[in-house]
Order: structure tokens, then C-alpha cells, then sequence
């Protein structure tokens, strides 16, 4: 059987490139006479003139080329550590870039997997991207969606038509957002079911066996902090590092010269593995990220989740899901110290999602048109 992936695993996020890899690496373990790859799509706003200019807001020429000089050699350095990674780790296929080329490669493949990550975050994908709803591929195709995400709360009305046009060609939808779920249920889909996030496929053993020895020599909390959130992360983290007496370790997409004194350990420059083994070494964990707070709970980690400026309803479907909502703050007046008992009930929800969630995957898999 042939297998394509379609996802976000092209950019500089370690969430996007950690559950690309896990999706990947459980369907070649557990099915090894299919042929897994995932489509290297690589959307308009990853090329190099978005990325590079496209986030600068500021109309000003003279501001837009002093950000590219001092932004690009720091993009580019992480865009080829993260390049690296993939084509090490995941069995990615030719680069393509528009649906004609989807088309032509994938049309005869057997079974279309959409997700995980935000692939149906309009605001992101500057639109309905069809391609991460499988519109391409041929008549006995098996077309599923594996943990999608919208990232927002749901569509606009013009949106949504095109949506649920799309969404009508699935064989299977499977969401990772409680919310979204029940959204897609009162729009008629009314077998869509909720499952875990790819990263969880994979069990805290497999992951530790992948992974490289933690380079902090000493105990430590460890901040993880997504779009400008660095200071009220590191408010929590000092407050929390001081009660419990351990070094502060940060990871930073930023430049050099933007450490902050508070911080112990200022990383850059890691590899998404390096990134994992530092968050699963880590004493207690403070971050904004989804998968920030997947792998934490992967890891049964202590951790504190921070409520952002937007899409917080991927961190409050999987705390409420985990019966973990106390666990997100705005600021440093709600700290709870109390440490998450995973034995008692999370252990025993996860367990439970993740039989769910492999079980749907087999479904499908084994599943003839």
C-alpha cells in the first residue's frame, strides 16, 4: 500500500517538524509493507520572499531592508538545520509546489493522509488551501484527515462553504481540537472523532531512544515560549525556578543579542531532537506551544501552559481533555506549584485517547473501497 502525508512540516517550528516525524515513523513501524512518504508541499507563503520580507508589516523600504540583513542569516542558518532533519528523518518526496504537481505525483496512491498541525488554519494558509484537503488523487483513493487542526475557533461563513464541499470527499475525519469536532458534528459530518496529536504515537520510551544526551549538566526548568512571549515566560519561569531551586534553560528562535539576563542556559540553534531531549530532561516545564504542552504530558512532565493572544483553543482542548485546565495562566499572581499526579487519571486518559486514536488509524489503513 501506498501512503501519502500531507502536512505543515516545511518552516522553522519544532511542534511542526516533531509531529510530521512521529505520523511517518509510526505508519512505517507499524505497517512495514506500505510505502510511506510524505508530500514535500511547500506553499506560497514558505517561499523565500514571504519569508524572508513577508512577516515585516512596515511599508517603509529602508526598515524592510535593515530587517532582512540582520533577520536573514539567522533564518537561513535554522531553515538548514531544520532541512537537515527532515530529510534525515522523514521519508519526504521531491519538492512540489502547486496542485498540478500533487496532482501528477500522488493521484494514484491508495490511502491520503491530511495532519496533523494547523493544516486547516485559514489564517495561516491564507485561505482554503485544497490541497490539505485532499482534493487531489484518484478514484480508489482512501481519503482520511489524521488529529487536523483549524488552529481558531472555526470558519468564516464564506470559508465554511468551500469547507464542507471539501470535507464531503473524506473517507474519515479525525480532529484533534474537541471544539472542532463538534463543530464538523453539527455541520452533518457527524462520525468525526477526536484523537491525539501524531506525537503521541509514539511512547515516551521510543521517543527517549531517538534522542541525544541532555547538554545542562545540572536541574533545571525549561522555557519554551512561542511569538514574543519570552518576558511573561521567563516571569513564571524565575518565580517557579526560585521556589523549587533550579537553573533557568531557554530555547530561542531569536538572535544572540537577545538573551535575557534571568536565563541560566540561552539556547539557539537546536536541532528539533536537541530541542526534545532538553524539554524531556527538564525538571519542570513552562511554554505557550501546543506541543509545548503535548510533550510535556508525553513526558509527564510538570509544567505550566500560558494562555496567548490567539488560538488557545488547541491548549484548551488538551488540558481540558486531561482534566488539566488549572494549569493555564495568564501571569505570575496565578502560579499553582502543586505537581500534576499522572498516575491517578492522566496517565489513564492518554492511554485510553491513544488506543483510540491508533485504532482509527488501522481502520483506514485496512480499509478497501
Amino acid at each position: 500500500m501506498e501512503i501519502g502525508i500531507i502536512t505543515i512540516h516545511y518552516g522553522i517550528n519544532y511542534g511542526s517538524a516533531l509531529q510530521c516525524f512521529a505520523l511517518s515513523k509510526y505508519l512505517d513501524t507499524t505497517y512495514p509493507d506500505s510505502s510511506i512518504s510524505v508530500i514535500n508541499y511547500i506553499p506560497e507563503r514558505y517561499r523565500p520572499k514571504n519569508r524572508y520580507l513577508g512577516s515585516y508589516k512596515d511599508k517603509n523600504i529602508l526598515k524592510k531592508i535593515m530587517y532582512l540583513v540582520f533577520s536573514a542569516p539567522n533564518r537561513f542558518r535554522y531553515q538548514v538545520l531544520f532541512d537537515r532533519f527532515l530529510k534525515k528523518n522523514v521519508p519526504l518526496g521531491k519538492k512540489v509546489f502547486n496542485y498540478t504537481e500533487v496532482e501528477k505525483k500522488y493521484s494514484e496512491y491508495d490511502l491520503l493522509i491530511t495532519g496533523s498541525d494547523q493544516v486547516w488554519n485559514t489564517d495561516y494558509n491564507g485561505g482554503v488551501d485544497p490541497l490539505y484537503y485532499l482534493s487531489f488523487g484518484g478514484t480508489d483513493t482512501v481519503r482520511i484527515s489524521y488529529a487536523a487542526s483549524c488552529g481558531k475557533d472555526w470558519f468564516d461563513e464564506n470559508e465554511l462553504e468551500k469547507c464542507i464541499s471539501l470535507w464531503k470527499q473524506f473517507d474519515g475525519l479525525s480532529i484533534r481540537e474537541d471544539v472542532t469536532t463538534e463543530a464538523l458534528r453539527k455541520n452533518g459530518f457527524d462520525k468525526t472523532t477526536q484523537v491525539l496529536d501524531p506525537i503521541f504515537l509514539l511512547s515516551e520510551n521510543e521517543w527517549k531512544k531517538i534522542l541525544p544526551e541532555c547538554e545542562i549538566p545540572e536541574p533545571y526548568i525549561f522555557i519554551y515560549a512561542l511569538e514574543g512571549d519570552d518576558e511573561r515566560a521567563v516571569d513564571i519561569a524565575v518565580k517557579i525556578a526560585k521556589e523549587r531551586h533550579l537553573k533557568v534553560v531557554m530555547i530561542s528562535y531569536g538572535h544572540i543579542w537577545s538573551r535575557n539576563t534571568r536565563v541560566d542556559y540561552y539556547l539557539r540553534l537546536r536541532s528539533p531532537f536537541q530541542f526534545l531531549s532538553l524539554l524531556a530532561n527538564a525538571e519542570y516545564v513552562v511554554t505557550n506551544s501546543f506541543h509545548g504542552v503535548a510533550f510535556s504530558l508525553r513526558f509527564r512532565k510538570q509544567f505550566v501552559a500560558i494562555k496567548r493572544n490567539k488560538y488557545n483553543n488547541r491548549l484548551d482542548s488538551i488540558l481540558r481533555l486531561t482534566n488539566l485546565e488549572n494549569r493555564l495562566v495568564e501571569n505570575t499572581e496565578k502560579i499553582f506549584f502543586d505537581d500534576i499526579k499522572y498516575s491517578d487519571q492522566v496517565d489513564v486518559i492518554i492511554k485510553k485517547m491513544e488506543k483510540k486514536s491508533k485504532d482509527y488509524i488501522d481502520t483506514w489503513v485496512k480499509y478497501q473501497k
